[in-house]
């Protein structure tokens, strides 16, 4: 989690299990996520 001034970010990151790529020796694939929030003043 990063925060700066106004502005949040938040990454996630993982790994997910496959089920067909399974078959040809790909159990898992990485997996990421990144969202950022913004407050809101409402006196702007």
């Amino acid at each position: 989690m990063d925060i700066a001034g106004g502005e949040v970010t938040v990454t996630v990151t993982g790994h997910q299990d496959t089920k067909l790529l399974s078959a040809v020796g790909v159990g898992s694939i990485p997996v990421k996520a990144t969202a950022t929030a913004l407050s809101i003043d409402e006196h702007d």
